[in-house]
């Protein structure tokens, strides 16, 4: 495997920013969309999913190369990439979902900023990815810093703070899985996020109407959701 280039360092982390910048600003949607609007968090967070997947399947199927790359995965990446979906969307967002409903928001955000050390020691095991003083350095940092400015009556609830972990485990190790199936450039980030998440969409959509019956979903709600 080809070490990235500086190019694609600056442009990973950039990419990461926008990731947490949009992932951020959207817990006041959900918010809105749980409270004012009375959307179910399982159901929510699926059709939310499942849109995004429906978006992504289709550039797909528009982009020549990437029908080609996905014609060619064999069954065992077909099966890794179905697992990913089930732990990276299924579990770590309708668990996110779940929690967020249980409990204020920045309680959920104390506990789910503990990632980036479970990320740095299980890519040292399980990848062979050391990090560096700096990496280890700074997401203790994190840690610390969410420590300190959610210091305080949190309002945590037994349901929010159970969810809250499986969120934070299913998140480390889709995480994990993520830089497993990506770090070989054999699949285009976008054929990976696709079927993964069309998978996980499918499984959370699923059980949010086993769990909580088929949603009547107001206009409002679903620009909300879109």
């Amino acid at each position: 495997m080809s070490r990235p280039s500086s190019r694609d360092h600056t442009g990973a982390i950039l990419t990461a920013l926008f990731v947490t910048a949009l992932w951020s600003s959207s817990w006041v949607l959900i918010r809105q969309g749980l409270d004012e609007e009375g959307l179910e968090p399982l159901t929510f967070a699926g059709v939310r999913y499942l849109l995004a997947s429906l978006l992504l399947v289709g550039l797909v199927l528009a982009s020549p190369g990437a029908r080609r790359t996905m014609t060619g995965v064999g069954r065992a990446r077909w099966g890794f990439l179905v697992i990913l979906g089930l732990v990276f969307v299924a579990l770590a967002q309708g668990a996110q979902f779940v929690a967020i409903d249980a409990q204020p928001a920045a309680t959920t955000s104390l506990v789910l900023s503990l990632p980036p050390l479970l990320v740095a020691g299980g890519s040292t095991i399980a990848l062979a990815e050391r990090p560096t003083v700096g990496q280890t350095t700074g997401a203790g940092l994190i840690v610390l810093g969410a420590v300190a400015y959610f210091s305080g009556d949190l309002g945590f609830t037994l349901v929010g703070m159970l969810a809250s972990v499986v969120g934070l485990m299913s998140n480390a190790s889709g995480a994990l899985l993520g830089r497993s199936v990506n770090r070989d450039r054999a699949l285009a980030p976008v054929v990976v996020t696709a079927v993964s998440m069309s998978a996980g969409a499918v499984a959370l959509m699923t059980a949010g109407v086993v769990v909580e019956g088929v949603p009547e979903i107001s206009t409002r709600a679903w620009l909300i959701i879109v």
